[in-house]
Formats: structure tokens, sequence, C-alpha cells
């Protein structure tokens, strides 16, 4: 017998041998195979463990591996709770889970069920609930200043709010779920919420500075969400209205009487804001300086009655007093200092100085002179010399004078002047220590009771006004030459006229029955006019401030302001601003740029502050309110009571240190 290979025969799996269970795999048997353990490891892909759901079904993938990194051949993998068997191949499998019933947790079993067999369980949860948010607008921190008297929780315009959210059931608010209704309010993440703000809760910080405040005060809206939680329930849009106020801050004065008449606001290039009242006569007059957030900068006791002022030149304060009758002086005041100087053109006869003051320069700027009106003359002191010119005799103080220069260059001055209850327009020149008569326009238009002059920076003098009865006028004439009699005026009906502001192509000016009027002006020619009525008392003793932004701020005598669109006279809003008593209640207002807290210009916020002082009875208040007119219109040759901010009444000075940029 030839010798055998060895061995038996070798195991094997019959072509065709099919285990009954999809786990198992065939073993090769000498007798055709029988079924093991595939010895598979199944594994969740996604969801994660524990995620929330909202719908049903939901989307999930199983990994089923070998032991050995074999390749797994099995077509299906059972799953409880799913819309039929997970399938797939090459080891990935993947299915939908159905969500049913009430919310709460829920269990997925892929694989097969028995001891030892391969399988794994994944919980998810239901949850249709959407995200509890509440929104909270924090009240004004009581440790920040100045609150509005009886409006204590609102937020003042220049300032940004405070907002605490708090997301229950859902993830934490981000300031992008936040929204306002104005440009601008942009929200940022802070830390200033009062009290502990953790897990869920977050704060945030909302500009206000552009939110619309069709008044003195209201409640924008700020939008939260909606937010959605991690099971993608949705919640309602939250609406929260934050109150803001256009109240910056507040100062107050007792005066001696309940009849003194206030003075015009003046406000300097930093900001300080001068301002006070004149006092019975023969009492000690205060004048005061407030700084643009409020503090006081000094109180000036300059002695006798301020009759005329303030006009700020670059260092001074200029005030007029009558220390007793006929006995009267130009009292220079430290702008940053308070403290009172060598008092300059001393009269121990005659009335005293009255009416406007205005700043003159023989030099371009470096010397700078203070013309008042006094006793029928222009006086000032020009190197000592205050005997000025004699334009009129007008001894009746009720006559009150309005002056305005203009400084052409050369060394000279171009002083005009006229009076209340007067009809005629005086011009006068200053050169070195010489003035010079330059005649006198007469007459003014039949029936007006001058209220106000201008200089509208294209080379005419005008002005303005009317009495009680429906008569009065506008007037302007060529303010270069010679004046005379016959001097050729342009005019135009204004019944009942305050004084005018000139903007860029028209005049704007109050009346006496609360009226608002704007009239089309160029080159010393008037045009068509438009009349509203204003309904805030009577408008004829203050000119119009024309604001940045085609906005006119006017305040009657009952103590609301009115806030006017230049174009069409349309109210953009109003507000009282006090109960008044008695005549002379309202000051001449002043409207200045939005400044930092050094006083410089700020013309990155669409703000400015208008100052106002009001009196009733015996107290003074001034108030500076945040408006929408980044200071006076650039474009106005007149924006307002002698012309600029410190009142120079010189239409040859900058206003630029009042606008923006």
């Amino acid at each position: 017998m030839a010798g055998g290979g060895g061995g038996g025969a070798a195991p094997f799996c019959e072509v065709g041998f099919v285990c009954p269970q999809p786990y198992e795999e065939c073993a090769p048997t000498l007798d055709g195979g029988r079924c093991v353990s595939s010895e598979l490891q199944i594994s969740w892909v996604t969801p994660s463990e524990g995620t929330p759901f909202a719908t049903s079904p939901v989307a999930a993938t199983l990994r089923v591996t070998k032991a050995d990194g074999g390749a797994v051949t099995i077509a299906a993998v059972p799953v409880t709770g799913a819309v039929g068997d997970f399938v797939g191949a090459a080891g990935t499998y993947s299915g939908q889970l159905l969500l049913t019933g009430t919310d709460g947790m829920r269990s997925y079993f892929a694989g097969w069920q028995g001891p030892g067999l391969p399988g794994a369980t994944l919980t998810l949860q239901k949850d249709t609930v959407a995200p509890d948010v509440m929104v909270v607008v924090e009240p004004r921190h009581a440790a920040l200043a100045d609150a509005e008297p009886g409006f204590t929780g609102f937020w003042k315009k220049d300032e940004v709010a405070t907002i605490r959210v708090t997301v229950d059931g859902g993830a934490v608010a981000q300031a992008s779920d936040l929204s306002t209704s104005w440009v601008g309010g942009t929200v940022a993440p802070s830390t200033a919420c009062s009290g502990a703000c953790s897990g869920n809760c977050r704060c945030f910080e909302v500009e206000l500075s552009g939110a619309p405040i069709p008044g003195m005060r209201a409640t924008p809206t700020l939008r939260m969400g909606p937010i959605a939680d991690n099971a993608g329930n949705i919640s309602a849009a939250l609406d929260a209205g934050i109150p803001v106020t256009r109240f910056k801050w507040a100062r107050q004065m007792t005066l001696a009487a309940n009849s003194t008449p206030l003075l015009p606001v003046a406000v300097s290039d930093q900001g300080v804001a001068v301002w006070g009242a004149q006092e019975t006569p023969l009492t000690t007059a205060r004048v005061i300086a407030t700084t643009q957030d409020g503090g006081l900068a000094w109180m000036s006791v300059t002695g006798g009655t301020v009759t005329a002022g303030p006009l700020l030149a670059t260092s001074q304060v200029w005030v007029g007093t009558e220390l007793a009758v006929g006995f009267s002086q130009l009292v220079p005041i430290g702008l940053a200092t308070g403290m009172v100087g060598v008092s300059q053109c001393l009269s121990a006869s005659g009335p005293a100085f009255n009416g406007d003051l205005a700043l003159s320069s023989l030099d371009g700027g470096t010397t700078e002179i203070p013309l008042g009106v006094r006793n029928g003359r222009v006086q000032g002191p020009v190197s000592g010399n205050c005997e000025g010119l004699t334009l009129a005799t007008v001894d009746d103080p009720a006559f009150r004078p309005s002056l305005v220069v203009r400084t052409p260059g050369g060394g000279t001055t171009e002083a005009f002047v006229a009076y209340e209850g007067d009809t005629k327009l005086w011009k006068a020149d200053l050169a070195g220590t010489s003035w010079n008569a330059r005649g006198v326009a007469a007459p003014l238009p039949m029936g007006t009771q001058l209220r106000g002059l201008f200089l509208d920076g294209l080379g005419y003098a005008g002005g303005g006004g009317g009495g009680v009865a429906s008569n009065g006028a506008l007037f302007a004439t060529n303010a270069s030459g010679m004046f005379s009699g016959t001097t050729v005026f342009t005019e135009s009906a204004a019944a009942n006229a305050g004084p005018p502001a000139v903007g860029a192509g028209f005049l704007l000016y109050g009346n006496s029955g609360g009226d608002v009027s704007k009239v089309s002006y160029a080159t010393g020619m008037f045009g068509g006019s438009t009349t509203v009525p204003a309904g805030v008392g009577n408008l004829q003793a203050t000119t119009p401030v024309l604001g940045a932004g085609s906005l006119a701020y006017l305040i009657g005598s009952s103590g609301t302001l009115t806030v006017r669109r230049t174009s069409d006279l349309s109210e953009v809003w109003q507000a009282s601003l006090a109960p008044l008593t008695g005549a002379g209640n309202v000051s001449q207002p002043a409207l200045d740029v939005y400044r930092t807290a050094g006083g410089t210009k700020d013309c990155t916020k669409p703000l400015g502050v208008l100052y106002v002082t009001t009196r009733a009875g015996a107290t003074a208040t001034l108030r500076a309110i945040l408006v929408d007119s980044k200071g006076l219109d650039e474009t106005a040759p007149w924006p307002k009571y002698q012309r600029d901010n410190a009142n120079t009444g010189n239409s040859s000075l900058s206003t630029g240190d009042w606008t923006c940029p």
C-alpha cells in the first residue's frame, strides 16, 4: 500500500448553511458547520444619551462591530419603540424612534433580548414644553444721581438700561436674542444687574440714546426671543418696556421775590451753563454756573441788580448791574472761578445797561470787548473809554434795547441797535477807540414793537416783533454803508411776533397767540409763509432755537416745550416742564451738543442738551433736557437768541463749539 498524506478531513461549513439568528454565524465542523455567536457589539451613534425631543419620530443610528474585527453581514437590527428594524450595511444602521405618551424619559433597546445576547440601551427625553422666559427691566439704580422727580424708575436717554433675562427649560439667553425697536439700540452682556444672577440668568445692557421718546418720557419696546430649547420647542417672543426720560438734571435757586425776571441761559464751549435772575432792584444778585453734568461750578454775588447778560467771553462772564438807582456798570466774572473782577464803564447817572450785551473785537479776536446799551449809547471798555456814542435819548427802561454786532475786518466793529417801542434801527462803527455814527434807518414797519435783531451772514440786518394788537412785521435792510431815513426795508407781515431765528432760507418765530410761523427768506427778501397753532401759551418773549436735524425748539409762557420740524412746522413732541406763574417765567433757552464728563463734545451720540430756566413763585429751576438734535443747526446764520450759546450777538464768530461735527 502506498503511503498516505496523513490527517483526516478538514472542517467546513456546508454550502447554503444558514443560522436561525442574525447574531449567529457558521463555525466550520467536520460534519458541515454549526451556529455560534458572532460576538457582535452594538452601540448608539445618534442621538446622544438623554437628548430631549419635542416631536416624533426621531432619526437615530447604530454601529455594529465584531469582536474580531471581521465584517458584519447582518441586514437589520431590531429596536424596541422604533418604526420597524434599523437597516443598513457594513455595520451602520439607521431608523426612527417613536416618542409616544406624555412628556418624560423613554428607553430604547437595540439588539436581541436574552442573556449574553448583543444589545445597547438609549434613553431620550420627550419634552413638548416651550422654555419659560422671564425678562425684567432693572429699575434705575438708586446710586445713580439725579433721578427725575416723580419718575425715579426711569432711565435717562443718555444711559444704558440693565435687563435681566432668565430662561427656564432652555439654553441661556444671548445678546443676539434681544432686539430693540429703534436704530442703534445695541445690546451687550452686562454684570450690572442688582443682586445675584447665575444659572440660566443673564444680564444685558441696552443703549438708549436712539430710543424714540415722543415726549418728556416714554416706554420704548425691547423684544426678547423667540428662544428655542434643546428639544426644539420655541418660546413666544416677549416685549418688555423700558421706561426712559429726557430729563438729565435740574438745579434750583431761591429768588428774592416772585416777580424776578430770569436771565437768558449761556453755555460755554466746555458745557458750563451760566444762569440766574435779575432779582428785585438793589438786592444781592446771584449768577450761577453749572457744569454739564449738573454740578455747581460756582455761584457769584455781583452786588446790585443784574440788568443785562450774561455774555460769555473766552475766560469771563459779563453782566450789567445796577448798584443803586442811576449807578450802573459792566461786571466781569471769571468763567472758571466765579471771582468778580474789576467793574467797567461805571456810571453814576442815567439808566442802567439793559437788554442785550454783545461781544466785539477790533483785532481779530485777541481783544474781546463787551458792548452794551445804556441811556441811548452803545458803550464798552475800549482802552478805558466807555463814553460810547449817543444814538438816541431813550430813558424809559421798559424800552428794551436789542444789540447785535459784526466785525467786517480792518479793526472795525459795526453795531446795530433798536428799541422796543421805538421805530428806528441805529448803526454805529467802533474803530480804534472812536465811535462813528453810521446813521439811522427809519421808520421800521408800522406797528412793529421790536423784540429782537439778527444779522443773517449775507450782509443784511433785520429783526421783528409786534405788539399785543394784530400788527407787527419782520424786516431786513442792507447792513452795509450808511443808514438814512430813506433806507429801503423789505418786510413781511408778522402779527404779534416774537424775535425770529434765521435758518437756511427761512425765518422762524412765535407770536403772542401761541402760533409758530415760518417765512421764506433769502438775501434780505421775504417770500411765502406758513403758520400753525402750537397751543403752548405766549411765544412772543423767546427766540426759537434751531437745532441740528431740522428741528426747532420753542417754549411758551405755560411752561410747555414744543419741538417742531422746520420743514413743515409739524410737531414732533411736546412736554410740560413745570406749572408757571407770573410774567417772565421762562428764560431764553440754549441748545448744546452732548458732552463727555470732561466737557468735550461727543458727536457719537444722537443727542444734544437743551437748557431752560423756569420760575414758579420765588423758585427758579434750570433744567437740562436730552433732545434729538446734536447741538445747534450748523447751517443756520442766526439759530437762537444772540446767535450762539455764549450769547455774543456777534455774527462774525463761529458757532462750531456748539455744533457737530
